[in-house]
């Protein structure tokens, strides 16, 4: 990773070339393909520069977070959450899994405290597994487990799939500390995911309709707790 500074922005690289896209961005001189995403959490747009039309990106802006006194505070200790995305999708790929690689992270800083930031990627072509991709995502998921790491966000949608690759998006690599339960848990909320029941190594474990019971209270008890806030 290249890191350059530019008066109060910071700018990473996964290569020094990738610069032309970070100044394609600073000057709006892209084309917007598709717009992704647009909440009040993040603006996640699909484009192309004009600097370099061969190469479809993506644009995130996580617009809750750079927005946040509390995010804008942690930002001193751990950098901002593009960086952090930065890192991860570089984690993801040095583990030997499919993933967007980075190109581009921005930090705009006052003093030293990140204020803006954005983060841009290589797209990923495929389409969010369903109901017939189960088995080829679940299967990553058992090789993340492996690797001794839980996905982060287990949800069917977030394997994309490409012929029998598959791709990891929303996906944050973190190491396991509580063993079979860790994994057992990731699995639950995959299933979960999925609607319908998923045959799976993890089902043969007695942990594992402890652990369901448990998950199904815990929906209950939020569900419940969502309606009395809305009635107050």
């Amino acid at each position: 990773m290249e890191v350059l500074k530019n008066g109060n922005e910071v700018i990473y690289l996964n290569e020094k070339e990738n610069i032309d896209i970070y100044y394609a961005i600073e000057k709006k001189s892209y084309k917007i393909i598709k717009e992704l995403k647009n909440d009040k959490r993040s603006l996640v747009l699909y484009i192309e520069t004009e600097t370099i039309p061969s190469k479809k990106i993506v644009l995130k802006i996580p617009k809750e977070k750079n927005s946040r006194k509390w995010q804008r505070f942690l930002s001193i200790f751990r950098g901002s959450e593009s960086k952090r995305e930065f890192l991860n999708c570089e984690f993801i790929l040095e583990n030997g899994f499919l993933g967007a690689a980075p190109l581009v992270a921005v930090e705009k800083k006052h003093g030293i405290i990140v204020v803006d930031s954005y983060f841009v990627l290589t797209f990923i072509s495929g389409k969010h597994a369903g109901f017939e991709n189960i088995s080829l995502a679940l299967e990553t998921l058992y090789k993340i487990h492996d690797k001794g790491y839980t996905h982060g966000d287990s949800q069917l949608p977030n394997f994309i799939i490409n012929d029998q690759d598959v791709y990891l998006i929303d996906c944050k690599l973190k190491k396991i500390h509580f063993g079979i339960l860790s994994k057992i848990k990731e699995f639950i909320y995959f299933e979960k995911s999925c609607h319908r029941d998923v045959e799976s190594k993890y089902k043969k474990n007695s942990l594992y309709n402890l652990m369901k019971k448990i998950d199904i209270y815990v929906d209950k008890f939020n569900y419940f707790t969502k309606k009395i806030r809305g009635k107050s």
